[in-house]
Parts: structure tokens; C-alpha cells; sequence
């Protein structure tokens, strides 16, 4: 309970992050969209930004991750071996549930008229 709560709370701050970027570059948005730039390359261009910290967050973390629970094995007799997918595959239902989450956030800026967009300032 308390960690499906934790992962909530995390889901929302990464909403509002997003949520703020988005609403500073619409201006950018809209100029792309009367530009040609299709729904897709809007999205994953918003998109790119989260999975690219992601990303960056998993590169950092997973030396140490991994110096740190072979550490802990070695102490016992019987141990398994680490492989290399405890740890890829988190990384990738990450990027999949941070995806999921600013979907919304995406898809509305994409409904927005981009001429109102333009006419803002």
C-alpha cells in the first residue's frame, strides 16, 4: 500500500513537470504544428526529454546497484548470479509507466488551436 502510494505521488510530480515544460513551450508547438511537424514527432519530441533522464538516472545508478548487491550476495554461501536484465528491464517499465503518465499532458497540448498558441504574446 504504502509503496503503491509512493509510485502515486511520484507519477504526479512527473505530471507536473511536464505539465510545466509543456505549457512553457507551447509557443514552440504551435509554431512546429503550422510548420508541418506532425502529432507523432510533437510527441515523441515531448516525450524524448523524460525518457532521455530516465535514462541518464539508470546509467548512474545501476554501478552502483550493482556493486552494491554483489556486495550483499558474497556474504552468503549460497548466492545467485546478477544478470543483466535485473536491471534493464526496471529501467524500461519505467519509461514505459512515464510515458504512460504524460500521455495525457501530450495529447493536450496537441489538441490545443496552435494560432491561440501564437497570438499569446
Amino acid at each position: 500500500m504504502a509503496s503503491s502510494l509512493s509510485i502515486f505521488i511520484a507519477m504526479l510530480g512527473l505530471v507536473a513537470i511536464h505539465l510545466y515544460t509543456t505549457v512553457r513551450r507551447t509557443k514552440e508547438i504551435g509554431i512546429r504544428r503550422i510548420n508541418g511537424a506532425t502529432s507523432e514527432a510533437i510527441f515523441s519530441l515531448l516525450t524524448s526529454d523524460i525518457v532521455k533522464w530516465i535514462v541518464i538516472a539508470g546509467i548512474i545508478a545501476v554501478p552502483i546497484i550493482y556493486y552494491m548487491a554483489s556486495n550483499m550476495l558474497n556474504e552468503y554461501s549460497n548466492h545467485t548470479s546478477l544478470s543483466w536484465t535485473m536491471f534493464v528491464i526496471p529501467i524500461l517499465i519505467q519509461c514505459v509507466i512515464a510515458i504512460l503518465a504524460t500521455s495525457g499532458v501530450t495529447l493536450w497540448a496537441l489538441q490545443q488551436n496552435p494560432v491561440n498558441a501564437l497570438k499569446k504574446e
